[in-house]
């Protein structure tokens, strides 16, 4: 990791949905922490506890994605 330590926090704006309604989609913010990670050297993201919706994502060298405890990510039903 070039010697960065770099720790970012996800902090979604939005509540994370029930279980049992429609998810929230953080797939575009979940990438851009990703991304500023990375850049950063390498780093941690972390997802908060509730049901997230993502689409593709792309992992990246060094970077740890995290998920807290009672955290679910689910896969997009649209393309």
């Amino acid at each position: 990791m070039k010697g960065v330590s770099c720790l970012m926090a996800v902090a979604f704006a939005f509540a994370a949905a029930g279980s049992g309604a429609a998810r929230s989609d953080i797939t575009a913010d979940l990438q851009r922490r990703i991304d500023a990670a990375w850049r950063a050297g390498g780093g941690e993201v972390s997802v908060p506890t509730g049901d997230w919706c993502v689409k593709s994502i792309r992992l990246r060298s060094g970077v740890t994605l995290r998920l807290k405890a009672g955290a679910h990510l689910w896969a997009s039903r649209s393309p």
